[in-house]
C-alpha cells in the first residue's frame, strides 16, 4: 500500500506524494579472519547499537542474538548504518559508516563485517610458536 510523503517547499505550497514502502534488515557478524565474508565459524554480533540515519535523523537500535535489526515501512532511499563502538566485543574493531538503499516494495539484506584484532602469541613468550609442537619442550618459567 502507497504511503503517502509530504513536503513543503520554501514557496509555501504543499506537496503530496505517495510512495511504497521498503524495508531493511541489517545482519552484523565478528569477522574473524577480517576478509568481509561470513564464514561458517564466526559468530552473530548480538547486542550491538547501531544507529540508523535518513536526512539526520537516527532511529537507535539494538541487534539481536542472531545479529540483526528489521525495519519494515521505511521510506525509499539512502540510510548510513552507524555502529556504536562502545557496544562492541573488546578485540572488535569499529567498521566504517555504511550506506544502504532501501527501495520501494523490497527488503534490502546488508551483512556487515565487524573484523576483529589479531592476537599475537608472542606476548605470551612463544614468538616463533616453538610451543605448539609438543614434541619441542617449553620452558613454563
Amino acid at each position: 500500500v502507497p504511503a503517502p510523503a509530504f513536503r513543503v517547499p520554501p514557496d509555501g505550497e504543499l506537496e503530496i506524494g505517495l510512495y511504497r514502502a521498503g524495508g531493511l534488515r541489517v545482519t552484523l557478524f565478528l569477522d574473524a579472519d577480517s576478509d568481509g565474508l561470513l564464514d561458517s565459524n564466526e559468530l552473530p554480533a548480538s547486542s550491538i547499537s547501531i544507529a540508523l540515519v535518513k536526512d539526520g535523523k537516527p532511529w537507535n537500535l539494538r541487534t539481536g542474538p542472531d545479529g540483526s535489526v528489521s525495519l519494515s515501512s521505511l521510506a525509499p532511499g539512502n540510510y548510513l548504518v552507524r555502529i556504536d563502538a562502545e557496544s562492541l566485543p573488546s578485540r572488535a574493531l569499529p567498521p566504517d559508516v555504511r550506506s544502504v538503499e532501501v527501495r520501494g516494495g523490497e527488503t534490502t539484506d546488508a551483512r556487515i563485517a565487524i573484523p576483529l584484532r589479531q592476537i599475537s602469541f608472542s606476548q605470551f613468550g612463544d614468538p616463533a610458536g616453538a610451543c605448539t609442537d609438543a614434541a619441542t619442550p617449553c620452558d613454563d618459567d
